[in-house]
């Protein structure tokens, strides 16, 4: 498979695309992965609350136990130590709720910051380069016969400009037309270097 255009000028600028796309996707998984890093920083506040709520819930409820052991008022004392527990119980839940949405949105923004730099490279760099790869070896093996060297000279003249056209004869479609092989052949030759390709 051929990568890259005979061609210095034109293999110089591919090569040039190649590193471009190489280092968006490198900085773009980058920058994702350190978007990740920022938010799940917000998850420490969740781990906060937990903590908080977990303690406070478990301290009320020993509370709440111990007076609700005193004969008489136990239990109207400790119901206020009994609610404070399922408040501390609650908070936490609510520290958790939070890691967890944090931990989700940071996941979902980090391969997002990712996926849309890579897209557009995957958009506007891989499938120009595969295409060119593709169209090289289509265009090497159509040179390799008459035939196909007759349909090349036929897409030269219809996509090379008028002073490429001039520089291969006077009138290159009147003589491609009547089989002139040497104007046939320097056609081929325009198309293989618009394919990036030296005759051999």
């Amino acid at each position: 498979m051929q990568l890259y255009s005979q061609f210095p000028v034109l293999r110089a600028r591919q090569v040039a695309s190649d590193i471009t796309a190489l280092a968006i996707v490198v900085v773009s998984v980058i920058a994702g992965v350190g978007t990740y890093a920022a938010i799940s920083v917000l998850g420490q506040i969740g781990e906060g609350m937990q903590s908080a709520g977990s303690g406070i819930g478990s301290t009320m409820s020993e509370a709440a136990v111990n007076l609700g052991r005193i004969p008489l008022i136990g239990t109207a004392a400790s119901s206020p130590f009994t609610n404070a527990s399922a408040a501390g119980e609650a908070l936490s839940l609510a520290g958790k709720d939070q890691q967890e949405l944090v931990s989700r949105f940071a996941v979902i923004l980090g391969i997002l910051v990712v996926l849309v730099p890579v897209a557009l490279v995957a958009r506007f760099w891989l499938r120009p380069r595969v295409r060119f790869a593709k169209a090289a070896i289509a265009t090497r093996q159509m040179a390799e016969t008459s035939g196909g060297r007759n349909i090349l000279a036929l897409r030269a003249l219809e996509t090379l400009p008028a002073s490429r056209l001039a520089a291969v004869g006077a009138d290159p479609a009147g003589q491609w037309r009547v089989g002139d092989v040497a104007t046939i052949e320097r056609l081929t030759d325009e198309a293989l270097r618009q394919a990036g390709i030296r005759r051999r």
